[in-house]
């Protein structure tokens, strides 16, 4: 092959071009190429409908924000009556392991020094509780009205009140908080202080003094009160105030940290034993055995939150109830010595 030769195919000359002028013709307007006009029509539709939806859904938003904002125009119904006792003072619990106590110690010889408790053990008045972590009261049911209100009859549930119950200090383990050692003078790091081989706990709950010799009266940290009207006594801390209510009809003996017990004395409306009227008040089917509490004289039942008592004398004229209110704070600082108090209250013959 000739290298030198060229290809019969290259482009050349047209014929007729002399001079080396070339000729341009241009081409008319309407063979130009256009971008059709209807796309851009469909963009714009779509972007239309696009703020018109945003639009109506900002509406639509705005009147629900504006009824739901509004208050209704309709009366609220009244709140139910529970029945719902305002004052729950009831709602304590002791504070120490149980102790059994020496039955039938009535202080009878206040005079007498001489400390030698019998040693036949039987069950105590007052028995303390071993759960004081809570308690809980039972409210009295309210009365159902003999007319009802509406056409169909409405129960109210009667709820429970819970209260937790804190313990109060015990350094030595005794079942004597540290301040009602005080109190007593009893000595804080031993459970007999005296050393008579006796615990102070149950010295004290069977009315001997647990900070020496003899009965608890001799105690200068103990005085004896003596209800005129209804002839009873009883024992309380010297130091505590004493405020007599309604004619004797009512006590309050109050700490010096505002905790307080209280003794109430109302007529008994012809009920023969003590578990009638309790029955009947609480609206309770029986009374539970672990709430009965016997002594000389008296019958009674504890209620539910172990630091509020019901007793019945023996001449079944009036119903004492015994409460100890530990108010806010709701510590039981003085459950053995309310304990004390309600072992000591004795009928005047």
């Amino acid at each position: 092959m000739d290298m030198n030769k060229k290809p019969d195919n290259l482009i050349k000359p047209l014929s007729g071009q002399t001079g080396g002028q070339v000729t341009i013709h241009t081409m008319p307007e309407r063979f130009f190429f256009e971008k059709p006009t209807a796309q851009k029509s469909k963009f714009t539709g779509i972007l239309i409908l696009s703020i018109g939806a945003v639009l109506l859904l900002a509406i639509f938003a705005a009147a629900y924000f504006y009824f739901s904002m509004t208050p209704g125009s309709g009366n609220a119904p009244a709140p139910a009556d529970t029945g719902i006792l305002n004052n729950v003072t009831n709602n304590v619990a002791t504070n120490n392991a149980p102790a059994e106590t020496i039955g039938g110690n009535d202080a009878t010889n206040e005079n007498n020094t001489d400390h030698n408790p019998p040693v036949a053990v039987e069950p105590s008045f007052i028995e303390a509780e071993e759960d004081f972590s809570s308690s809980t009261a039972a409210v009295p049911a309210t009365p159902s009205p003999e007319t009802a209100t509406s056409s169909s009859e409405i129960e109210t549930p009667v709820p429970t009140i819970t209260i937790e119950i804190k313990a109060a200090p015990d350094g030595d383990y005794d079942g004597l908080s540290d301040i009602e050692e005080t109190l007593l003078g009893t000595n804080k790091d031993s459970g007999d202080s005296d050393g008579d081989g006796y615990g102070d706990l149950p010295e004290l709950l069977n009315l001997y003094n647990p900070a020496g010799t003899g009965l608890l009266v001799i105690n200068t940290s103990i005085e004896r009160y003596i209800n005129s009207k209804y002839q009873y006594k009883l024992f309380y801390p010297e130091t505590w105030e004493l405020i007599s209510v309604g004619a004797e009809d009512s006590i309050m003996i109050k700490a010096d940290n505002g905790q307080f017990f209280q003794v109430i004395i109302q007529p008994n409306s012809g009920y023969a034993t003590i578990e009638d009227w309790y029955v009947k008040q609480f609206e309770v089917e029986s009374v539970k055995s672990s709430q009965k509490i016997y002594k000389k004289g008296w019958r009674g039942i504890k209620g539910e939150n172990g630091l509020t008592i019901y007793l019945l004398p023996a001449d079944g004229k009036n119903i004492f109830t015994l409460n100890y209110n530990v108010g806010a704070d709701n510590t039981s600082h003085y459950g053995r010595i309310f304990d004390m108090m309600m072992n000591s209250l004795e009928i005047i013959e």
